[in-house]
Order: C-alpha cells, then sequence, then structure tokens
C-alpha cells in the first residue's frame, strides 16, 4: 500500500489476498507529466504538445476538484477515475468559449491511457487499470464537401 491512501481493514485484506498491489515508490500523476513534458516537449508538434498541456489541465482541475489535492498517486488512476474524468470534461471547460464535447473527452482520455501505459513501461506501476477503458464517442454524419456546396447553389 502507498501512504496516499487510508488504512483500512478491508485494504490490508485485500493487499493479502493479491487484490491490491504494493507500490515500491509511490510514483504521482505529476511526475509522469512533467517526464512527459521534458522528454516529448522538443519533439512533439506544437499543436500536439498543446493538446497534452489542455490534458495536463483537465487532470489538475478534475484532481482538485475530486481528491482536494494538486496530485495523486498512479496507483490510483483506475477505470473509476477513467469514468469520472471524462464525465467531467464536458462540464467543466479551460475556456468558457471553448467547451470540449464527448468526442474531445475521449482524446483526453487517450492521451491519459498514453501516459498511463508509459508509466507501466517505465515500471512505475504494476498494472494499467485503464488499459480495457474505451471512451464513449459520437460519430457525425457529413455531407460531402461537393455535394453540400452543390445543395448551397440549388438553394439560391
Amino acid at each position: 500500500m502507498d501512504n496516499e491512501q487510508l488504512i483500512s481493514a478491508q485494504r490490508i485484506k485485500d493487499t493479502y489476498l493479491g487484490k491490491l498491489t504494493v507500490q515500491k515508490n509511490g510514483r504521482k500523476l505529476s511526475e509522469i507529466l512533467k517526464l512527459h513534458e521534458e522528454i516529448y516537449g522538443r519533439v512533439l508538434r506544437p499543436g500536439t504538445l498543446k493538446n497534452y498541456r489542455a490534458t495536463e489541465k483537465y487532470l489538475k482541475d478534475f484532481i482538485k476538484s475530486k481528491f482536494k489535492t494538486d496530485d495523486i498517486p498512479l496507483v490510483q488512476v483506475d477505470y473509476e477515475f477513467a469514468t469520472e474524468f471524462e464525465a467531467f470534461i464536458p462540464g467543466h471547460p479551460i475556456k468558457d468559449y471553448d467547451k470540449c464535447n464527448l468526442n474531445g473527452a475521449a482524446k483526453h482520455i487517450e492521451r491519459l491511457k498514453k501516459l498511463i501505459k508509459w508509466a507501466r513501461k517505465l515500471t512505475w506501476i504494476k498494472n494499467n487499470p485503464i488499459a480495457d477503458y474505451y471512451p464513449s464517442t459520437k460519430k457525425y454524419k457529413r455531407l460531402n464537401l461537393q455535394m453540400a456546396t452543390g445543395q448551397k447553389a440549388l438553394a439560391q
């Protein structure tokens, strides 16, 4: 068990039964975000880097709102965390004039999944509890651009 979580009889029992894993170093979510910025900040395209920074901002806002703290251990990023994070994003826009819809929230979840997968590869965590999490998306039916302009011409 790591130091950030409350010790209870149930947690002790779950750890003993192997339902919870004991983490040696208790890495934090902010550490993987910082490392990502340090390593990939120089090689990612500006737009991609901007998107990762937006994901980081949403994560910080979510953690502050849910946990009343600035950071959490990586072991607390689980399926429930991902579900609640996905639901949090549309209702808490970074910019009031630029709300994030369902598909935008899915992109933030994808970036979170990449970070957690990377943390697992770095052996910062023993497993990836959100590997099987798939965010909700909405398919939009788009008109072919040529059809749309042709219909406008017919309407005039």
